[in-house]
């Protein structure tokens, strides 16, 4: 378990390791989308709609926001990021990354909060007015 924690070599640790590892990096980036952006999304949606044209400002918003993420938004897994970058893959390197994809960054069960801000800001896009 110490392994984990530590910034080894990628090579030293085991698939279950490094799943470890991604589950634990990952918590931050979930965190950054829900409570930052989709609350932030959901609150200019809403703040659209008391306008007299709602449509460019949510529109102006999403812009905002889509540069926002750009420019501030953390990595899900820098160890999947080193994974990923990393040169000489094996098959098992491959099928991991797709684990973890799968698993570790399964994006739609924790994100609900940034999902319905940003689903609210484009619902004011294509319905406002």
């Amino acid at each position: 378990m110490n392994n984990i924690n530590n910034s080894s070599s990628l090579a030293e640790l085991s698939p279950e390791e490094i799943m470890e590892k991604v589950k634990g990096e990952t918590p931050q980036w979930k965190q950054y989308a829900n409570i930052l952006i989709g609350v932030l999304a959901f609150s200019l949606a809403i703040g659209c709609l008391g306008t007299p044209h709602p449509k460019p400002y949510a529109l102006a918003s999403l812009v905002f926001i889509l540069l926002l993420i750009y420019t501030t938004a953390p990595a899900p897994s820098s160890t999947l990021r080193r994974l990923s970058e990393k040169k000489d893959k094996t098959e098992s390197d491959t099928l991991l990354i797709k684990r973890i994809e799968k698993e570790a960054l399964s994006a739609h069960k924790n994100l609900i909060p940034f999902t319905l801000g940003m689903m609210a800001l484009v619902a004011v896009i294509i319905l406002g007015d």
